[in-house]
């Protein structure tokens, strides 16, 4: 479920931007708290204490380019 939902995450934040019910320029904060399951590529950005701080737009591409399932579950909520 992981890899398939990243379209459909995409679609619909896209979607929601065009409607003007988010930014995708909106700042994000990720720490420790907000890594799920699986494939995490920016975990090493958070792990350690540390916050990490995107957009809801880096955070698709990421979803997408890189797999990342955090990325793809912040910009899904």
């Amino acid at each position: 479920q992981q890899s398939v939902s990243k379209l459909w995450v995409a679609m619909t934040a896209l979607d929601a931007a065009d409607k003007g019910r988010i930014k995708m320029s909106e700042r994000v904060t990720l720490t420790a708290s907000d890594l799920t399951v699986f494939h995490q590529p920016i975990a090493a950005a958070i792990l350690g204490g540390k916050k990490y701080t995107t957009s809801l737009d880096d955070l698709m591409v990421k979803a997408i380019t890189t797999s990342a399932n955090t990325a793809n579950d912040t910009v899904m909520r």
